[in-house]
């Protein structure tokens, strides 16, 4: 064992502290050690008449309270710990030593002492310590003894009989008994103190060990980007990762304890376990919707299995979920491009077939009418003829829009001057939303990037989305239209990069749109409006689909809707 600490090293420090933590139960020790003997020394002196070897006991009680109190003093404030161990023990061998010599030596009953500071010298310096102070403690005892023996020291009790009658063989077998007990009790303690050190060691290896897997597998969970959680068998919830609370919105101190059903109601705990017991090494996988914290939809993808203790019995569920709902709008999107493709050619090739013989038939209609002289009736016939003709015109005219949109024309152009605000003021000069009840409001930064784009076709969309939102608000609100620039990961828009887009934020605060109509606002013909043709948001959808973008809206009832529309900055990621 080195005799020396450096401060600059863990374990050194840590076994400085130790050191220093025993020898604080040492000195509390030797305090009421001392103490005892003060108080045996008291009674002793008011039932005998003898005092002298009781003024010297005093003697040894008063520089033993002295020492131990400069031993607290100096506790801080010693560099060497171990040395000053040493000094400690060497202090109670010389201590006890004297307590014998003034007792009666060798009839002394105050030997067994020192057995109690080579265990002490054996929890403090382990075996090596042991083994000196039972050098020590054999040392002293013998050289105190022969002294008395041979008449060198003065006895204070009444020895003379007993080494007149005793011979040095005795002395001599005295000290060897002592010698071997104090050796014994040596290789005990020691033997004792090292298997304590190691399995100390051990303990704290192990611990250390535990705490670093604890920590890394705290880690994990906290680090996934999958929701976790774990019930007990009555299903409450006990834990819930980091991810999970971002999902549903709820922290650990909200969930914790609750049952589950609360925060996920398709969940039946008591079904999942009996259902799994039966399959215990199968997870079961389901889907489901829940409503966050903030009331938003979202859809969960769930693999719930059991979860075992450290004992290999059933303690609760186990259960990892993943937010869903982009995966589903994109599902919905590719499903929608899918059905659009498919009838988009027939019902284009259709419309233009139709718009040829309604041309004809509006024609037709104009010169009979303009040659026949008709009753009131029949020109109000005529005038609904002629009204339909222009309508059903229009709509053939906005679904070839729609199905064959014309060549992009890209170049770099300002949406807010040359798209927005221009939608804005023709819209403003309608008599359906002209009032003052209708406000709007425009949040861009002034060093908003300009976007490659084709203007006429950008306009179309902002004009179908403004539009939409004028009408959400019949009786008036604020249309609020929000720009800013966004990075979007390759994986997003499935490039071979990441890049930068322009999000432009169209919201009213309207009655809101219902999540079944949502389903189906960009298909075409689909409209919850008496006069609506159901094709101004699929055309904006598609156009902007065309520009390599996404149209995302978000409604909440007695709220209002949202639309974003993503367009890259740049067309030179595809």
């Amino acid at each position: 064992m080195s005799a020396f600490v450096f401060p600059h090293n863990p374990e050194d420090m840590q076994h400085k502290e130790i050191l220093l933590y025993r020898i604080k139960w040492l000195v509390i020790f030797r305090i009421v050690l001392v103490t005892l003997l003060l108080g045996s020394a008291l009674i002793i002196q008011f039932n005998a008449s003898t005092s002298r070897p009781l003024e010297l006991l005093y003697v040894f009680i008063i520089v033993s309270y002295v020492f131990t109190a400069s031993t607290v003093y100096l506790l801080k404030r010693i560099r060497n710990v171990q040395l000053y161990a040493y000094f400690q023990i060497i202090y109670d061998l010389v201590f006890e030593t004297g307590i014998i010599y003034i007792t009666g030596g060798v009839e002394s009953v105050f030997t067994f002492t020192y057995i109690f500071t080579i265990i002490a010298a054996s929890i403090l310096l382990l075996r090596r310590g042991a083994f000196i102070a039972a050098s020590l403690s054999t040392i002293l005892y013998g050289t105190l003894v022969d002294l008395q023996f041979y008449r060198v020291l003065p006895s204070y009790a009444s020895l003379s009989p007993l080494f007149i009658s005793v011979n040095s063989s005795a002395i001599y077998y005295n000290i060897f008994l002592n010698s071997c007990a104090f050796y014994l009790v040596a290789f005990l303690s020691g033997y004792l103190s090292e298997s304590l050190k190691r399995t100390d060691q051990r303990l704290r290896e192990a611990s250390h060990d535990l705490s670093e897997l604890q920590m890394f597998h705290h880690n994990i969970l906290q680090s996934m980007h999958s929701g976790v959680f774990t019930t007990d068998l009555q299903g409450k919830i006990t834990s819930y990762n980091h991810a999970a609370e971002v999902i549903t919105e709820y922290t650990l101190s909200e969930v914790y304890g609750a049952d589950l059903c609360r925060f996920f109601p398709d969940l039946d705990p008591h079904q999942l376990l009996y259902s799994s017991s039966t399959s215990p090494k199968a997870a079961r996988r389901l889907e489901t919707t829940i409503t966050t914290r903030t009331g938003a939809k979202v859809y969960l993808g769930f693999s719930v299995a059991l979860f075992l203790d450290h004992h290999a019995k059933v303690a609760g569920l186990i259960g990892i979920f993943q937010d869903l709902t982009e995966l589903k709008e994109m599902e919905e999107q590719v499903a929608r491009a899918d059905r659009l493709a498919a009838i988009g050619e027939l019902a284009a090739g259709v419309a233009h077939e139709i718009r040829n013989p309604l041309a004809s038939i509006s024609g037709a209609i104009q010169m009979l009418k303009a040659e026949l002289t008709l009753n009131e009736d029949d020109q109000t016939l005529m005038d609904i003829i002629l009204r339909e003709s222009t309508r059903l015109d229009t709509i053939l005219s906005n679904f070839l829009l729609y199905a064959r949109p014309k060549p992009l024309v890209f170049a770099k152009c300002d949406l807010l001057h040359d798209a927005i605000i221009p939608t804005l003021g023709l819209l403003k000069q309608d008599q359906r939303f002209s009032g003052d009840e209708m406000t709007i409001q425009i949040d861009a930064p002034p060093n908003f990037p300009k976007i490659v784009c084709d203007i006429e076709q950008i306009q179309q969309v902002f004009w179908n989305l403004c539009l939409n939102a004028f009408q959400a608000m019949p009786h008036g609100g604020v249309l609020t239209i929000a720009a800013g620039v966004k990075k979007i990961e390759d994986w997003e828009f499935k490039t071979n990069e990441s890049f930068y887009a322009g999000v432009i934020s169209v919201n009213d605060t309207g009655e809101g749109i219902d999540p079944e109509t949502l389903r189906y606002i960009f298909h075409p013909f689909y409209t919850t409006k008496k006069k609506g043709t159901g094709l101004g948001l699929a055309i904006a959808h598609s156009i902007v689909k065309h520009h390599h973008g996404m149209i995302k809206v978000k409604s909440t009832r007695q709220t209002g809707t949202t639309f974003d529309v993503i367009l890259p900055l740049k067309q030179e990621h595809w």
